[in-house]
């Protein structure tokens, strides 16, 4: 999966989309590029059922011993380390309007795909 993806909707299209009850994100400007570690939107359901919007770190601190870049893929569900965060509790979603993938050999070209040219907005499961 991708490293990088944007998010160029205004708040209230994703509000709608994605029908929230709370929106803690403040005045947040659209996001062209959205790297790991950094800061974005994510909707995810309260235990109360209140759907919210607020901005939480991309990516996932690493198992012991992996590092510390963020982690933005899991790879092994059936992993220890991951079986207690993927309890539906801990999910979200990453509203995005492209993400980026790159060419394999050199030079590293981007790639950008979205559902359509207009960039309507899709989600990224996310824990």
């Amino acid at each position: 999966m991708c490293n990088l993806y944007s998010m160029t909707r205004n708040r209230d299209a994703i509000r709608r989309l994605f029908r929230v009850d709370l929106d803690r994100t403040g005045n947040q400007p659209p996001l062209p590029t959205i790297f790991p570690d950094q800061l974005a939107p994510v909707v995810r359901v309260r235990p109360d059922g209140v759907r919210l919007m607020e901005t939480m770190r991309w990516g996932f601190p690493p198992p012991p011993n992996l590092g510390t870049r963020p982690v933005t893929n899991v790879g092994n569900t059936a992993s220890p380390y991951w079986c207690g965060w993927l309890k539906p509790e801990f999910r979200c979603l990453g509203p995005a309007t492209a993400f980026c993938e790159y060419t394999d050999s050199a030079p590293k070209i981007p790639h950008w795909f979205g559902l359509n040219d207009e960039r309507e907005p899709f989600a990224l499961a996310g824990i």
